[in-house]
């Protein structure tokens, strides 16, 4: 009887494949397949590792820095005429290096703020907002394109309470500074030894009864100035960061605040980007209506980027769909799924623990406000500090500036001028900018980020340009 051959032969991969009726090449592939999933995990991993550890190499400047620079790096170039028209809006001396010309324009400048919001509700025809004064040409999308460009850090956000607004010299329309008021946040430890309240004087967002009365928590009274930012060369120059700290507090920005939300605004609330209050500067210190009420805890958790970060959590989701949908649909979901990451991982949390203490500021504007917040006093017997009380006005019709009819109008209307901090911030600016001319270290630059895109800069071209100018 004649022999079977039982080899099988496949000549091409677009054959049946015989083999797999034996498992032979089934087997195969699922090997091959394994691995490729745990190669491509060891790759995933380690990329995610390597980013914590170069980022936990870091100074917080530098990951201040190195965050925006990957923000930027997302986006599409700015047009020509982008980078014409922001760079004809930032304010700057005529000529810096006169000193007696720049001084003239220091004691001229008429500093006021706007509300971006309340253009934009103005002209949807809401009536609540039609006394919103004064209104600027800036839209949202303006002032979000404004602050990526001069602001070292990554654009704040966040849900809750938030108002946009932007500082500029009336005498010419150009930006001295940007400004972001937003809820405040529930625990700040300096700030509430100040204040002297505990947590069911705050009830955020909550009304609570007592003796079958209905009262509002009274952290809804608080703000926070989320981002106080000069221009450049205007911040270094002329300490323009406390010009800006100081109308964060001012008239329209408070009034706004108030009509907006309901709720009379009695303190705001900030934190110094960078370093501490203790024995550190920051363009806080020496502001006498900013109290420094000490420092953050110091330990800030470090965030991966993006790009390391979205695989990662892929593998998660993939790897533990249940507890994944878990702590995506609970509170703080971010930070959540990435303790779990560094849980399945095998990774302490607090080995990438940044050590980055920030002085905490707190500026009541009441003499009584921490009597208020603590339900001691009602809202009718406030009484306003002298910067609160200022009533100095510019007039449109002084200064010869159109007049304008409609919703959103400025017929009529008056520009808080701000005086009491005003009058204080250019006695110091003029004498900053004194010594620094003096001494020769003027700094007429502006501050544009957005050469990092146009000119495709990397990391380390980044550092050596920006680095030593952050916070300045």
């Amino acid at each position: 009887m004649e022999k079977l051959d039982t080899t099988v032969v496949v000549e091409n991969d677009e054959d049946e494949n015989i083999g797999d009726l034996f498992g032979i090449n089934r087997e195969k592939r699922d090997i091959e397949k394994k691995q490729k999933q745990i190669d491509d995990f060891e790759k995933i991993k380690k990329d995610f590792i390597d980013n914590l550890d170069t980022l936990k190499a870091m100074s917080l400047t530098e990951i201040t820095l190195y965050k925006n620079y990957k923000m930027l790096k997302r986006m599409d170039p700015p047009s020509d005429q982008f980078e014409t028209n922001f760079i004809n809006k930032i304010w700057k001396p005529d000529d810096i290096f006169n000193k007696d010309r720049t001084i003239k324009e220091i004691e001229d400048l008429q500093p006021i703020v706007e509300c971006v919001e309340s253009r934009e509700l103005a002209y949807k025809g809401d009536h609540k907002y039609k006394n919103l004064y004064p209104h600027t040409s800036f839209e949202t999308k303006d002032w979000n394109d404004f602050i990526t460009y001069v602001y070292s850090y990554e654009n704040p956000g966040g849900p809750g309470r938030l108002l946009n607004f932007i500082v500029k010299n009336l005498r010419d329309d150009r930006i001295l500074g940007i400004i972001r008021l937003a809820s405040d946040v529930v625990a700040m430890k300096g700030r509430d030894d100040f204040i002297g309240w505990n947590q069911q004087h705050k009830m955020h967002a909550f009304i609570r009864k007592i003796e079958d009365k209905e009262i509002k928590g009274k952290l809804r009274h608080l703000a926070i100035g989320q981002t106080i930012v000069p221009t450049q060369p205007f911040g270094y120059n002329f300490l323009g960061g406390k010009l800006i700290a100081c109308l964060t507090i001012s008239k329209t920005p408070r009034m706004i605040w108030e009509e907006k939300f309901g709720d009379v605004l009695t303190g705001v609330s900030t934190t110094s980007l960078y370093g501490s209050s203790k024995g550190s500067m920051s363009q806080y210190t020496g502001i006498p209506y900013w109290n420094s009420v000490g420092v953050t805890s110091g330990k800030m958790s470090i965030n991966p980027d993006k790009e390391v970060l979205k695989p990662m959590v892929e593998w998660f989701r993939k790897t533990d769909p249940e507890l994944y949908d878990t702590l995506i649909n609970d509170s703080n979901p971010k930070q959540k799924v990435l303790k779990a990451i560094y849980k399945k991982l095998g990774i302490k949390m607090t080995k990438y623990d940044n050590e980055s203490p920030r002085g905490c500021y707190f500026s009541p504007i009441y003499f009584n406000s921490c009597e208020f917040l603590r339900d001691e006093i009602k809202e009718d017997v406030l009484k306003p500090k002298p910067f609160a009380d200022d009533n100095s006005y510019y007039d449109y019709t002084d200064l010869g500036v159109e007049e304008h009819d409609g919703y959103g109008n400025l017929k009529n209307k008056k520009i808080p001028s701000n005086d009491y901090m005003v009058n204080w911030w250019k006695r110091k600016a003029i004498s900053r900018y004194t010594k620094l001319h003096e001494g020769n270290m003027i700094k007429d630059e502006i501050l544009y980020y957005g050469n990092i895109i146009k000119e495709n800069m990397e990391w380390e071209d980044v550092r050596k340009k920006y680095l030593a100018d952050l916070g300045r």
